[in-house]
């Protein structure tokens, strides 16, 4: 365990992207569609789409010097599914991906970008819904700019912080397996239905897992803050290869 951990294991949990502070992530009652736009100039201007695994990737494009609209809302994917959160219904997700379909529109940004938690349980989202619901997604979104999709980020079996504070001399043992962090029913509906859409796939998660590893630390920085979303510290280590992937979409060149 590194002495000089960034972020450290007592601050992990809230080191977030800035969308959380300013207000601009939505929660879970909240329905305002209107975003936030982030970075100056006069740039592209980006959409980025979905819950709060889309929220982990405005530090890696801010720091990449993107001009971005951000329309992120806690455990509502951007994908069209009828959708349930912890306390019950949830017709909040529905009425805002709706109203935020329309504010896409009059944007008419050069690029969005949607990004969605690949691990909802089944009392949340029907796995079967999930192909079809981005189908419908990406086909409408498809119709203003042009789409990409960033595969979701592993899933582990643990809360780093958590475990990493009992294993201070053995970190290896907090480390998930690729085999079971890169596997989930909705992650494989998801590929499938990409397939036959009109969208870009990118993918960060060669950056983040070896064939072999998803190391939890590398060159003294945190990787995760709990079990499923990155650290803003390490996002905005990946923002070259975020900026490699827009830049070529925008060129042409993806």
């Amino acid at each position: 365990m590194p002495v000089d951990l960034k972020p450290s294991l007592e601050t992990a949990q809230s080191d977030v992207a800035d969308v959380y502070a300013s207000g601009c992530h939505q929660s879970f009652d909240a329905v305002d569609a209107a975003g936030c736009l982030i970075g100056g100039g006069d740039g592209p201007l980006i959409a980025l789409f979905g819950d709060s695994h889309a929220a982990q990737w405005v530090p890696a494009l801010t720091e990449g010097g993107f001009r971005i609209h951000a329309y992120t809302k806690s455990a509502c994917p951007a994908i069209d599914v009828p959708t349930a959160h912890p306390d019950g219904p949830y017709p909040e997700c529905a009425q805002w991906r709706d109203a935020v379909m329309d504010r896409i529109g009059d944007d008419r940004p050069a690029i969005i970008i949607v990004a969605n938690w690949s691990g909802y349980s089944t009392a949340a989202v029907d796995p079967r819904t999930w192909g079809p619901g981005l189908q419908t997604t990406i086909r409408e979104l498809s119709t203003i700019a042009t789409v990409a999709v960033i595969d979701d980020t592993p899933q582990l079996q643990t809360k780093p912080a958590e475990c990493l504070s009992a294993h201070l001399d053995d970190v290896a043992a907090c480390e998930t397996p690729p085999a079971i962090a890169l596997s989930s029913v909705l992650r494989a509906a998801e590929a499938e239905a990409l397939t036959t859409l009109p969208a870009a796939r990118w993918s960060m998660n060669d950056s983040i897992c070896s064939p072999d590893r998803c190391p939890l630390i590398v060159g003294g920085v945190l990787r995760y803050r709990d079990a499923d979303h990155l650290t803003a510290t390490f996002s905005r280590l990946l923002a070259p290869r975020v900026a490699e992937l827009v830049n070529d979409e925008l060129h042409g060149t993806g």
